[in-house]
């Protein structure tokens, strides 16, 4: 595991353990009283979809383990989710065991997994997880060797095109101009924050450094084709899933997208 990845870990942990009851709290009820709530109406359909037959779901970069949990909602019979903080996995863990679900959870760093004994039918992957891989081939290889033979990839992220504006709290933006370009789209240094995950406790604070990468369009799809799975839907969502630009949702600009494959 390199010094980057060793970091973020340490920053997840570090944010998660300062996460608020609510945060937890919350997703356990939304468990209890409507899971489906948790997924996005733009992802529903394709698991819906996916999981109409039963079968089997591993969620990369899980989280805490919501939309893992969530997803046994449309008829997946179980569900895996694998993270690289191992106090969201714990987490996720116990809420599976409290909640009678049939689900597991494995702290590890992704790009080090093996496949496992049995191939999964699905493969899920949700908002703000490719920012943290700056090989989007070797990540989507290491995904597929989970994946059995037409077995189904689904990918609901932001739109690359989003990651070239400025959000309220950075410096470029202009909040008479907010659809101004103002990062490279084709950028390839990483990027490195230390303000934390606010949208776990509810408050910025100085945080272990994050270190993440923004990748065009082209990087995502031909990665996932490079490593054997065949495109089969891109739909492009004029909607921020993030809750850092909705002041720009249907605005003509797009802000997140679902992608749907097939392993070959």
């Amino acid at each position: 595991m390199n010094d980057t990845i060793k970091n973020n870990k340490k920053a997840w942990e570090e944010a998660f353990d300062q996460s608020s009851v609510k945060f937890k709290q919350s997703m356990k009820q939304r468990l209890k009283e409507n899971p489906k709530s948790i997924i996005s109406p733009y992802l529903s359909p394709q698991l819906e979809e996916a999981g109409k037959n039963g079968g089997r779901l591993a969620h990369f970069c899980c989280n805490n383990g919501r939309e893992t949990l969530a997803s046994l909602a449309f008829g997946f019979t179980e569900v895996k989710g694998i993270d690289i903080a191992e106090n969201m996995v714990r987490f996720g863990n116990e809420v599976a065991h409290e909640l009678s679900l049939n689900a597991s959870f494995e702290a590890n760093n992704i790009l080090a997994l093996t496949p496992p004994d049995k191939l999964y039918d699905v493969a899920l992957i949700t908002v703000g997880a490719l920012c943290w891989f700056d090989n989007l081939e070797g990540f989507f290889k290491v995904v597929a060797s989970w994946v059995k033979k037409d077995g189904i990839l689904l990918i609901e992220e932001g739109h690359p095109v989003q990651n070239t504006l400025a959000t309220k709290s950075e410096e470029g933006y202009n909040k008479d101009y907010p659809k101004n370009i103002v990062y490279d789209y084709f950028r390839k240094a990483p990027w490195v924050e230390n303000k934390g995950m606010g949208y776990m406790t509810d408050q910025d604070y100085k945080s272990e450094p994050f270190t993440s990468y923004t990748h065009p369009m082209m990087d995502i799809l031909n990665g996932m084709i490079a490593s054997g799975f065949q495109l089969k839907k891109l739909e492009e969502i004029p909607v921020c899933q993030g809750n850092m630009m909705t002041e720009l949702n249907h605005q003509g600009i797009p802000l997140s997208c679902v992608i749907v494959a097939q392993k070959q």
